[in-house]
C-alpha cells in the first residue's frame, strides 16, 4: 500500500522516510510524481521526489536527495516563529529528561558510592544534551560552570544575526569592514553575553568575506523573487533610472573601474490598484557611449522578463542618461516631461527667432526678475513694498515665491512677472511720497524704479498668460497619482484658456486708456500676436497628445464627466474607449506560452510564485440584463472565443455607459482615483483592466529620477588584488539591495 496521501487535485505527498531534524519537517512534505510507484516499491522513498509542499503557506520548492538544505532554508525564511517555537518546546523537554537524570543520579549516590554507578546516568543526560544542543541545561547537568559557548555560523540563531547585519549594513550603505572595529566588536560581544542576556551563548561577528557571500545570496535570492512578482503583476510599467555617482575619491578617476552606476527601477500598479516600485538590477555607466549603456539596461529589462511593448514610459534624467535611446528601442508611449517642457516653452516663446513683441517681453521680464533679485537681497526693502502694497496682495503666496532661489522655481518668468504686477502700486508710492518730501530715497537700491505704462502691461499679458502653464507645474509636482489620465485633461484646459479671445480684454482695454492714441493700436496687435504665438507654441508640443489620448482621462475618475471637452469630444472618447477595452482585454486573455524560469544555481533555493492573471468577472450591467442564472454567459468565456467578439462588445460598451452615467451623477468628490477603482474594480471589471494600466503611465514628475552620491568608505575599502569587473559586479549588488531594502518599508516585503 502507497504511503502517498492525495493533496488537491493533481498533488500526491507523503512524510520524508528518514527524518534528522524534526523541527525542519513539521509542515513539509515530500511531493511524488505523476504515477504509481516505481516496480518493486510498495512506498515512495525520498529519491523519488524532486520538489518538497509546505502545508503551511503551501509554496513548493526544489527538494534534493540526501540533503534538506532546501527545506531548512523555507523554514528559516518564511516560517521562524514556529522554529523558534519548536526549540524552546524541544529545550523544555530536554530540561525535564536531564532533571531525571539528575534525581537518579541522587538516589543511587546515596545507595551507595557515587563512583561508577552514576557516570553512565550522567553520560546518557550529556549525550542527550548534545543531540538537542541547549548550553545551558549541559552545565547544570554536569554541574561545571563553563564560558558561554558561542554559536557556530552554521546555526539559526549565528545565520539569523548575520542576516540582520548584512541587511543594517546595506540599508545604511556602510563599508564591510565594519565587523573588523574593534568598538563595533565590544559592543556586540557585549550585549550577547550571558551576563547580559542570560542567554548562555554569544553572537560571533562574520568576517568582511563572509559577509560579502552573505549578501550575494541575499540579492540572488531578492532578484528572483522580484522577477517573479513583476512577470506576475506588472502588465505594464514604468521605468525610472535613478544614477549613483562617486565622489572625488582615486577610485572614481580611474580609468579601469568606473564610480558611476544606473539603477533600473519598475513601477506598476498591483491587482489591488497598489503602486509598487523594484529595483530591477544595476549597469555600470561607466562607458562615454549611450548605446552601450542603454543595452545594459534592456539586458536588466529582459532578465527580469519586461517585455518591451509593456513599457509605458522611461523616467530618466536628461544629462547623460540614455533616455532617447531607451525611448526609441522599447518603442513606448512617450510624453515629455511636463514641467521640463513648459520650462523650454517659456524659453522658446522668448528667443531670438520670435515676432518682435517677444523680444520686447523679454527685456519687460528681465528687467521683472531683477526687481525680485533686489526684493530678494534687501531686506529692508523688501519689507517697505510690502508694508505699503494691499492686504490681498500680501495675503498671497507671492512674497513667499519672491523668498525662493531662481533654480529651485518651475517657471520664474512668471514669478517675476506676477510679483511685479501685484508690488508695483506700492513701489510707484514709495517713489510719490519721495517726490512730494523731497526727503532721502526710500530704497537703498537706485535700480529698483517703477515701469513705465507700456512696460507694466506687457508684464501683466506675460504674468496671464503664463499663469495656466505655471498652475498645470504646481499641480504635477503636488498631486501623488499624477498619471497620463490625470494630466491629458490638465493640459486640454490649457490649451482651451490659451484660445479664449477675451483672455487679454481688459488688458486691451486699459491700454486704450493708458496709452498714447498713435500707439494703442500696435499694441493692441502686438498682445493678440504674443497670444498665437504662445498658443502655437503650446500646440505644437501638446496637441497630438492631447488628440491621441484624450480617451484615457476617462479612466481617472476625477476627470469622468468630461467637463474638458465639447460634446462632440465626449462621444469620440465614449466610442475610442469601447474599443480600446475590447482589444485590451481579447490580447490579455489570449493563450500565450509562458516563459521559461530562470536556472536556479547550486547556491539557491526559491519558491516559485505560481500566478494567473486575473480575468474580468460580469459587471452589475452585464448581470442586469440576464434575469435567469443560468443564460448569463461567462465573461472570460466569450472573450476567449472568437464568435463572441460581439457579446463582448456589448458587455463593454454597456459597462462604459454605466460608468460615464455614475460620473454624470454623483455629487461627492473623488480624491484618489486608485482608492476608488480598488474599491469599484469588480463592478468595471473590463475597465479596471484597462485603468491598471494607464493610470500607472506616470507622465511627469511625481516619480522623477533621482541622483545619489555613493559614500566614499564604501569605495576605499576596495582591496588592489580585486579585479574591477568583481569590484563592479559587488557594488552594483550592494546597490541592489540597498534601494529595494528601503521601497521594502512602503511595499510587502521580499523574503532574502
Amino acid at each position: 500500500m502507497s504511503n502517498g496521501i492525495a493533496h488537491g487535485e493533481q498533488l500526491t505527498l507523503f512524510d520524508c522516510p528518514r527524518v534528522r531534524k524534526s523541527e525542519y519537517w513539521q509542515f513539509i512534505k515530500l511531493v511524488a510524481p505523476p504515477g504509481p510507484p516505481p516496480p518493486g516499491q510498495t512506498h515512495w522513498l525520498s529519491q523519488d521526489a524532486t520538489d518538497a509542499y509546505c502545508l503551511k503557506c503551501s509554496k513548493m520548492f526544489r527538494f534534493t536527495k540526501g540533503s534538506s538544505n532546501s527545506v531548512r532554508r523555507h523554514m528559516e525564511r518564511f516560517h521562524r516563529k514556529e522554529l523558534a517555537k519548536y526549540l524552546s518546546q524541544s529545550d523544555i523537554s530536554t530540561r525535564k529528561a536531564v532533571n531525571m537524570a539528575r534525581k537518579m543520579a541522587q538516589r543511587k549516590g546515596k545507595r551507595g558510592s557515587p563512583g561508577a554507578d552514576s557516570e553512565p546516568v550522567l553520560d546518557m543526560a550529556a549525550a542527550t544534551i548534545t543531540a538537542n544542543r541547549p548550553a545551558t541545561t549541559a552545565a547544570a547537568a554536569t554541574g561545571v560552570v563553563t564560558k558561554p559557548r558561542s554559536l557556530s555560523f552554521g546555526s539559526l540563531e549565528q545565520r539569523n544575526g548575520a542576516e540582520l547585519l548584512a541587511k543594517w549594513i546595506c540599508l545604511s550603505m556602510r563599508p564591510l569592514s565594519v565587523v573588523d572595529d574593534e568598538g563595533f566588536a565590544e559592543f556586540i560581544e557585549y550585549i550577547s553575553s550571558s551576563s547580559s542576556t542570560g542567554r548562555g551563548a554569544s553572537f560571533v561577528l562574520p568576517n568582511p568575506d563572509a559577509l560579502s557571500h552573505r549578501i550575494d545570496l541575499m540579492v540572488e535570492n531578492a532578484r528572483f523573487e522580484i522577477r517573479q512578482r513583476v512577470k506576475k503583476d506588472a502588465l505594464h510599467a514604468t521605468v525610472s533610472i535613478d544614477r549613483w555617482d562617486a565622489l572625488s575619491t582615486s577610485l572614481s578617476s580611474s580609468t579601469t573601474s568606473p564610480a558611476t552606476f544606473l539603477a533600473v527601477a519598475c513601477h506598476y500598479l498591483t491587482e489591488d490598484f497598489l503602486p509598487n516600485r523594484w529595483v530591477l538590477g544595476v549597469v555600470p555607466a561607466g562607458s562615454s557611449d549611450d548605446d552601450i549603456v542603454g543595452n545594459g539596461v534592456l539586458e536588466v529589462l529582459r532578465e527580469a522578463g519586461v517585455a518591451k511593448t509593456n513599457v509605458s514610459s522611461v523616467l530618466t534624467d536628461a544629462t547623460s542618461l540614455p533616455g532617447a535611446v531607451l525611448s526609441k528601442e522599447l518603442e513606448c508611449r512617450w510624453l515629455h516631461e511636463v514641467c521640463e517642457s513648459m520650462q523650454q516653452l517659456v524659453v522658446q516663446l522668448m528667443g531670438t527667432d520670435v515676432p518682435p513683441v517677444c523680444a520686447d517681453i523679454a527685456n519687460v521680464i528681465s528687467r521683472a526678475m531683477e526687481v525680485v533679485a533686489i526684493l530678494r537681497a534687501d531686506q529692508s526693502t523688501r519689507d517697505k513694498v510690502l508694508q505699503l502694497a494691499p492686504a490681498n496682495t500680501t495675503s498671497t503666496d507671492l512674497h513667499k515665491l519672491m523668498l525662493q532661489p531662481p533654480e529651485e522655481l518651475r517657471l520664474p518668468q512668471y514669478v517675476a512677472a506676477a510679483v511685479v504686477v501685484a508690488l508695483h502700486p506700492a513701489i510707484v508710492a514709495c517713489h510719490e511720497d519721495f517726490k512730494a518730501t523731497g526727503g532721502e530715497p526710500v530704497f537703498s537700491h537706485s535700480d529698483l524704479q517703477p515701469l513705465s505704462p507700456q512696460e507694466l502691461l506687457l508684464c501683466e499679458a506675460t504674468a496671464v498668460l503664463l499663469q495656466p502653464l505655471h498652475e498645470v507645474t504646481e499641480v504635477v509636482v503636488s498631486e501623488k497619482a499624477c498619471s497620463l489620465p490625470f494630466i491629458i485633461p490638465c493640459l486640454m484646459m490649457v490649451q482651451q484658456q490659451l484660445q479664449q479671445p477675451e483672455l487679454l480684454v481688459d488688458i486691451t482695454l486699459r491700454a486704450r486708456q493708458v496709452l498714447p492714441e498713435s500707439e494703442r493700436d500696435a499694441f493692441v496687435h502686438s498682445l493678440e500676436s504674443l497670444r498665437n504665438h504662445l498658443l502655437s507654441l503650446f500646440l505644437q508640443r501638446f496637441d497630438d497628445v492631447c488628440r491621441e489620448l484624450a480617451w484615457c482621462s476617462l479612466l481617472d475618475p476625477r476627470h469622468g464627466r468630461a467637463r474638458h471637452m465639447t460634446d462632440d469630444q465626449r462621444e469620440a472618447c465614449r466610442a475610442t474607449l469601447i474599443d480600446k477595452a475590447v482589444e485590451f482585454c481579447s490580447t490579455q486573455l489570449t493563450a500565450a506560452p509562458t516563459d521559461a524560469l530562470p536556472a536556479l544555481g547550486a547556491e539557491f533555493d526559491g519558491d516559485i510564485m505560481y500566478g494567473v492573471a486575473r480575468a474580468p468577472t460580469t459587471g452589475l450591467m452585464h448581470r442586469l440584463l440576464y434575469d435567469d442564472e443560468e443564460e448569463v454567459p461567462n465573461a472570460t468565456d466569450a472573450l476567449t472565443r472568437d464568435g463572441d467578439a460581439t457579446q463582448t462588445r456589448i458587455f463593454v460598451t454597456n459597462e462604459v455607459a454605466m460608468y460615464v452615467s455614475e460620473h454624470q451623477l454623483r455629487k461627492t468628490r473623488i480624491l484618489c482615483p486608485l482608492q476608488w477603482w480598488q474599491a469599484n474594480r469588480d463592478r468595471y471589471p473590463f475597465l479596471a483592466s484597462l485603468a491598471r494600466v494607464w493610470l500607472n503611465v506616470m507622465a511627469a514628475s511625481s516619480v522623477v529620477a533621482l541622483r545619489h552620491h555613493l559614500p566614499r568608505e564604501l569605495l576605499d575599502e576596495r582591496k588592489p588584488s580585486v579585479p574591477a569587473t568583481t569590484w563592479q559586479r559587488a557594488m552594483a549588488d550592494r546597490i541592489f539591495l540597498h534601494t529595494n531594502l528601503r521601497a521594502m518599508t512602503h511595499a510587502p516585503s521580499i523574503s532574502l
